[in-house]
């Protein structure tokens, strides 16, 4: 009789095997990163900024503050994957197995929804402080404390549910590195650049460790071959 669950989870398994998800991931962190980086602590350079291109008309204020920040990257990424998934997954890591078509939905909306709810509860907490102690950083803080609780959730569940070890360090890494670099004396621009950085980089520590994995077992089978 086939065992269902082991089935999809092996399934499931074998999307993140590879380490290309976490390594997205952390692409996006760092987008994020920089930006919050920019938004806080430079509103000199880009608040002067900001007349002088709307003055320019609604199109070019679309461009510059849309499509240039947000769009670009969101192609980058999308299409990135698929040059990944063509060039690397297709050719390399799934000769052996043959082609599995990425899944539109990656994570199980469980994972993404507990860990959206308990950032959540991080967030309100940081509204609570911030109006106790008249201090609008706190709130900033939480989001940044509530963005690396969230990853490191998602990465704790997946772990659980797919039997991958290396979900739950990285899970482990990133909730103690995001607890140390909140309570860091820097700018909240500053700080959210470390917390995205130093989950980026923890993410990309793990999906490294997943290719060398995954590499060596290709190699394997090739000799076997």
């Amino acid at each position: 009789m086939v065992n269902v669950v082991d089935l999809q989870r092996r399934t499931m398994r074998y999307e993140f095997a590879d380490g290309i998800r976490e390594f997205q991931l952390a692409f996006w962190l760092v987008v994020v990163g920089v930006y919050s980086w920019v938004v806080w602590d430079k509103l000199p350079e880009w608040g002067s900024m900001v007349e002088a291109v709307r003055a320019m008309g609604s199109g070019v204020a679309v461009i510059v503050f849309l499509v240039l920040p947000i769009a670009i990257p969101v192609l980058a990424s999308h299409y990135g994957l698929m040059w990944i998934n063509e060039r690397v997954r297709r050719r390399w890591l799934w000769r052996n197995t043959g082609y599995i078509k990425p899944r539109q939905w990656v994570v199980p909306r469980r994972v993404i929804l507990g860990g959206c709810a308990l950032a959540m509860g991080v967030l309100v907490l940081g509204i609570l402080a911030a109006i106790h102690f008249r201090e609008f950083s706190f709130l900033i803080r939480s989001i940044y404390a509530g963005s690396g609780l969230n990853v490191s959730i998602m990465m704790g569940m997946l772990g659980k549910a797919m039997g991958v070890r290396r979900f739950g360090a990285a899970a482990r890494w990133a909730l103690i590195g995001t607890a140390v670099v909140v309570t860091l004396p820097v700018s909240n621009g500053l700080c959210g650049l470390m917390v995205c950085g130093y989950l980026a980089g923890v993410l990309m520590i793990s999906g490294w460790k997943g290719l060398r994995e995954m590499a060596a077992q290709q190699e394997a089978l090739d000799d076997a071959h």
